[in-house]
């Protein structure tokens, strides 16, 4: 599918978010921490906040949908924190809201290297396909915009920046935001992508080259899946902004951690360090440079 500048835009700047899965019982479970990033950046003074889960309730004060039917308005975008086999499932309840744009954060997906999660993945990408949805994800954190105030985590920073991120790793992303901003350094825009089965490097790499906000674009890779698309859209990013790359499993053993953590092929350190030669990127070895 081709992807616009408008497109993946409205990604960064949604009017309506649903978190589909949070629980309603242990106010420390991970799926918590998706709702304390929401509301620490006061997402619902600009958009429409809804929260969903099968037993109803209330959370932080906040109405708990048992369904994303009964949402009384339209989705733009769906966090879904829901085990990966009902996952084509959810893509046919938020087509139902008109929703554009879902995320995926739980694991178990293509980069188990298993059949039945490579299968999960292929139905997923199927299901968004037949209703226009485009994926983040899935195995992802997902998207981070102090302009449009999202975050996934509370730990970031409220101001905007003028560095873009693109990174396979969710911890990755975690840990590079919170010890940049220990430095100054904030962000115009941040997406934890994981699996990248559908909207990729490739999309945020050219939306970034194209965005105002963003000076910089920095990436954290640990592999791609299409290397000619790929050099096409880092030639173009790299003529219009400055792009650092941090390279994950440089070495054998590092190749083999990122192949059991996203669903995506290292490749050969070399390869990439001539890569960036030639299309004049900063290739770094270590994200606290």
């Amino acid at each position: 599918m081709n992807t616009s500048f408008s497109e993946i835009d409205a990604l960064f700047h949604p009017r309506s978010v649903a978190m589909v899965g949070i629980t309603t019982a242990n106010p420390n479970h991970w799926t918590r921490g998706f709702l304390e990033g929401y509301l620490k950046f006061e997402f619902s003074s600009r958009g429409n906040l809804y929260l969903v889960n099968p037993k109803g309730g209330t959370v932080e004060g906040i109405h708990v949908y048992k369904s994303i039917r009964d949402i009384p308005d339209t989705v733009d975008f769906i966090i879904g924190l829901v085990p990966s086999r009902v996952s084509p499932q959810l893509i046919e309840e938020a087509a139902a809201k008109g929703a554009r744009f879902a995320q995926f954060c739980t694991a178990g997906f293509s980069e188990t290297g298993d059949e039945e999660g490579i299968q999960t993945e292929a139905a997923l990408l199927e299901a968004a396909r037949s209703h226009n949805i485009r994926i983040i994800g899935p195995n992802c954190l997902g998207a981070y915009c102090p302009e449009a105030q999202m975050s996934f985590s509370e730990l970031f920073p409220r101001e905007s920046g003028s560095v873009g991120f693109i990174s396979q790793s969710g911890g990755n992303t975690n840990y590079l935001i919170r010890q940049a901003a220990l430095r100054g350094v904030r962000f115009s825009k941040a997406i934890s992508m994981g699996n990248a089965c559908d909207l990729n490097e490739c999309d945020f790499l050219e939306y970034l080259a194209d965005d105002p906000k963003t000076e910089i674009i920095a990436l954290y890779l640990e592999g791609i899946k299409n290397g000619a698309a790929f050099r096409r859209s880092l030639r173009y990013a790299a003529a219009r902004k400055t792009v650092v790359l941090l390279k994950g499993g440089a070495g054998s053993a590092g190749a083999r951690a990122v192949m059991g953590h996203t669903a995506s092929l290292a490749g050969s350190h070399d390869i990439w360090k001539s890569l960036c030669r030639q299309e004049g990127i900063i290739l770094v070895q270590t994200s606290m440079r």
